[in-house]
């Protein structure tokens, strides 16, 4: 919420004072408008582009701002759902208590501190792919000042100097103004490029972050789960205050209390079937949009890196950015495979737990828990294939095939 926050896309409360919510809605629309004006701005000038790796590297930053353009709408239009899931889970915590070394909330906040650790390495790396251009573009700027042209115009009957400078911009666009003919429009140009590119990066890391963390609750849900399973006799008992005596058939008013404890496990594992379902509507097509855009930014991302001098600035402002689409959509595939993995291993847990005393009723639905398991807890990029490890290294070799060709074709050329 942070990320999406500083992107512009977050309305205030009605509890914060007048003042500030204005402010705060004002920021809201000078980043969205800047985000959504400067995107067709980038795309125009990619038809008049005859230069190759200048093509490649403005059609990668508009192919990912046209992504983040609709992930932008669908947060606009899914949000108050977003918000729902993440309330539903959170309040089936509430119903189990700790034993020995089943402990929810522990379970769930060491999960999404370990979360908020990568999502901060996840927005740092975005940050820095507009920043380092920027900063990249100054130093070309005023350390070599040679990167002008000089040349004469006729203005009556005398000759005046002009200079004009012929380091290209970071990102080709279109700019309302002639940029070239000094240092402050210059500099001026390249930050406001900058700022959009910034908006742009908090909006995708955080509704990249939002759905990555949204699968790591669920699978820590599902691990929490696991425990519940497993605990169920144990918390019963302590529940209850009476001894673990080996029995042939538990008492009734154990029976009892296994039977509610097994209905909220049920409950809950219903709640997560639910998430995920609701979460593979809303991000499956953006998950497969993401996906294509990806497989093609890599490849040509590595083909950018190895045509730069490893000596020039241009090198560090490739490789961030090969880098950064690397951990979005690795990202995307660890956190689909976590859900997977914890969804595999809820049938052993439920068999793992001490039942062999129970009643026919619980033994009953344990069975129905486990089959239902059976089938597979899974997100999809766009209902064709699972979201998992094995998916991304897929993507990885269908990149690095599309870059050989890429590169083969280029030498050829030359």
């Amino acid at each position: 919420m942070i990320f999406l926050t500083i992107g512009g896309v977050v309305q205030p409360g009605n509890r914060i004072p007048a003042f500030r919510r204005t402010l705060w809605k004002t920021y809201n629309v000078i980043a969205v408008f800047a985000c959504l004006s400067f995107c067709p701005m980038e795309i125009i000038p990619l038809a008049f582009t005859t230069n190759l790796k200048r093509f490649i590297k403005n059609m990668n930053m508009a192919m990912q701002h046209v992504s983040a353009s609709i992930k932008l709408f669908v947060w606009l239009k899914k949000r108050d759902k977003l918000m729902k899931i993440v309330e539903a889970l959170g309040e089936k915590m509430e119903k189990y208590e700790n034993y020995e070394t089943f402990r929810p909330m522990e379970i769930v906040t060491d999960e999404m501190g370990r979360k908020k650790i990568i999502d901060c390495v996840w927005a740092v790396s975005g940050f820095f792919v507009g920043t380092l251009a920027l900063i990249e573009s100054f130093l070309t700027l005023f350390v070599n000042h040679e990167k002008y042209e000089r040349y004469y115009i006729k203005d009556g009957f005398k000759n005046i100097t002009v200079f004009e400078y012929t380091q290209p911009l970071p990102y080709i666009s279109v700019v309302p103004w002639n940029y070239k003919s000094s240092h402050i429009l210059f500099a001026c140009t390249i930050i406001y490029q900058w700022y959009p590119l910034v908006i742009f990066a908090f909006i995708i890391i955080g509704f990249d972050s939002m759905f990555t963390s949204i699968a790591n609750y669920s699978s820590a849900q599902l691990k929490v789960l696991q425990g519940a399973f497993k605990t169920i006799r144990p918390r019963s008992l302590q529940k209850l205050g009476l001894r673990d005596v080996p029995v042939m058939h538990d008492s009734p008013v154990l029976a009892k209390e296994m039977d509610r404890q097994i209905n909220n496990c049920i409950d809950h594992l219903q709640t997560i079937f639910w998430t995920i379902e609701e979460l593979e509507s809303i991000f499956s097509i953006l998950t497969l949009i993401q996906v294509l855009i990806s497989l093609i930014i890599f490849c040509t991302s590595l083909f950018l890196v190895t045509e730069v001098p490893l000596a020039s600035g241009k090198f560090v402002v490739e490789l961030n950015y090969m880098l950064a689409i690397t951990w979005q959509i690795y990202q995307y595939c660890y956190f689909g495979n976590k859900v997977t993995l914890m969804g595999h291993e809820l049938p052993f847990a439920v068999y793992d737990g001490d039942w062999y005393s129970s009643d026919k009723n619980f033994k009953k639905k344990m069975l129905i828990s486990m089959q239902r398991m059976m089938k597979p807890v899974h997100f999809t990029i766009g209902k064709f294939t699972t979201l998992t490890l094995t998916t991304f290294v897929s993507i990885a070799r269908g990149s690095y095939s599309f870059f050989t060709l890429l590169k083969n074709k280029d030498q050829h050329d030359q």
